[in-house]
């Protein structure tokens, strides 16, 4: 009796198999669904499908024994699994929304990693939405990023586009989703969303969404800023240990946000420039994973204004 998982599709699945009657590695279950003898041990060192994969690997690897190519995505088992290194049952394996194939023939990018430059846009997005190189985290060349470009109004394919200088400027979380400019950190397991309730100014906030045992949500907000200071509310609640709401700017941590469930209104200096200003929000070791959604309600800020 043995039990076969496999998670590669990214369910976890596990089905019981029941018996190996020639040992040869593969449950009868799988032999009989593939049209193998479980009474003959020397299939399992066959290539019913000729992709240099014998059966007993292709039911180590998931992948189906009748067919070259599993997920169809023009690769060969074979290939996926020893040259490319990518997931024979899944022709995105980066789930960059660019299938493996086309990513090595056609983009040359890597089909193991979402984002190929590293500059915090996916592959597809950058082919497909804003037409930037994904081999390049500057496609114009100008010294800013594609991602920093793409999130303060600039045009990332031209070098003489650059972003607007955020001078008097106020941002409100009154819309139905969040304003443009904000994105999740790249450290984020939940991003921030806008919802109705308690604010220290209007009727919405932005708040964390429901967190998992010790995750963390941040969101940032990246502006062109004139020289001056940031100004905004903030409030957070926790009934258990160790959980932390911080501010960072430009990657370094500022502070921590403590306000013991009330609103209060933080400053901080800002020199001119490009900047970006993170909030984040770490559970507590201690936290139970019940408490997530109580929680979650207690964690926001309410405006962010430049002077």
């Amino acid at each position: 009796e043995s039990l076969y998982i496999n998670g590669s599709d990214g369910v976890l699945t596990a089905v019981q198999l029941f018996g190996d009657f020639d040992g040869d590695g593969m449950p009868n279950d799988w032999e009989q669904r593939f049209g193998l003898d479980e009474n003959d041990p020397a299939d399992a060192s066959l290539d019913n499908d000729n992709d240099g994969l014998v059966n007993l690997e292709e039911f180590q690897a998931g992948t189906n024994p009748l067919s070259q190519d599993t997920d169809s995505d023009g690769l060969s088992d074979t290939d996926e699994l020893q040259l490319y290194l990518t997931n024979p049952n899944d022709a995105d394996t980066d789930a960059d929304g660019l299938p493996d194939q086309d990513e090595i023939v056609t983009y040359l990018t890597d089909p193991n990693a979402a984002d190929s430059d590293g500059d915090r846009l996916g592959d597809g997005d950058e082919l497909t939405i804003y037409v930037t190189d994904p081999l390049s985290a500057d496609s114009d060349g100008d010294g800013l990023s594609d991602f920093i470009e793409v999130n303060t109004g600039s045009n990332p394919n031209d070098s003489g586009s650059t972003p607007a200088v955020l001078g008097q400027h106020r941002e409100s979380f009154e819309g139905a989703t969040v304003p443009d400019g904000w994105v999740a950190g790249p450290d984020a397991d939940k991003a921030w969303i806008v919802t109705q309730g308690d604010a220290s100014d209007g009727g919405q906030r932005l708040e964390i969404e429901p967190l998992g045992f010790r995750e963390v949500a941040q969101t940032e907000f990246i502006g062109n800023f004139s020289a001056g200071f940031i100004s905004f509310d903030a409030m957070s609640q926790s009934p258990f240990c160790c959980s932390s709401f911080w501010l960072s700017i430009d990657g370094k941590f500022v502070a921590n946000l403590e306000s013991n469930g009330t609103w209060k209104n933080y400053q901080y200096a800002l020199d001119a420039g490009i900047h970006s200003i993170r909030w984040g929000y770490r559970q507590g070791p201690s936290t139970p994973p019940e408490a997530d959604t109580a929680m979650r309600s207690e964690e926001h800020t309410s405006e962010l204004q430049s002077h």
